[in-house]
């Protein structure tokens, strides 16, 4: 039932013993070259409680705390950036793991091309019948520019999701949330 979803767009639970969340990037948006906004952005992190291997979804920049968190939870076993947005960080990111799996959404393999920044020769294309671990489903949303994959954390009943929900965020000040939203109706609107 939806309404056992738990639904963190911008905090995971906090008696998750699973999820992570790392809000230590920002993300730029620039329209012809000049800086319009800052918003922050969110690297989730699901631990396999089995063996402590983790899933990196939408990585932020490596810088050393980033990589020092994350190491400090266990050894990433699959990268994936969840849309064709949330791709930034994601070649420098994965170079630091070079025995993950690469995932990425349909249609990033040829944007970065067309951006002259390749992605690493072993970069899949996530499917929705790929099962990254047992405690995670995921489902592509198709559409717009982002071709988003959602994901649902089972234990926690959390979905998952990058830029699938706008405007839902509680506890921050309503500038972000309004900047938020006029970031997406001007990515949707053919930005």
């Amino acid at each position: 039932l939806l309404s056992d979803i738990q639904i963190y767009s911008n905090n995971v639970p906090s008696e998750s013993k699973s999820l992570f969340t790392s809000d230590l990037d920002q993300a730029a948006l620039y329209k012809s070259g000049q800086l319009k906004a800052l918003m922050d952005t969110k690297m989730i992190i699901v631990q396999n409680p089995q063996d402590q291997s983790l899933i990196v979804i939408s990585p932020s920049e490596p810088t050393k705390e980033v990589l020092e968190h994350v190491n400090g939870l266990g050894q990433v076993k699959v990268i994936v950036a969840p849309n064709l947005g949330h791709h930034k960080h994601f070649i420098a990111f994965s170079q630091h793991y070079p025995t993950a799996q690469l995932y990425v959404p349909p249609g990033l393999i040829e944007k970065k091309q067309s951006l002259n920044q390749p992605l690493p020769p072993h970069t899949q294309v996530l499917l929705n019948t790929h099962h990254l671990s047992p405690d995670i489903t995921q489902t592509l949303i198709e559409g717009d520019k982002t071709n988003e994959f959602v994901f649902f954390h089972i234990p926690t009943n959390t979905l998952i999701t990058a830029d699938f929900f706008y405007g839902t965020y509680s506890g921050t000040e309503p500038t972000t949330t309004w900047l938020t939203r006029l970031w997406y109706n001007v990515y949707r609107g053919g930005y």
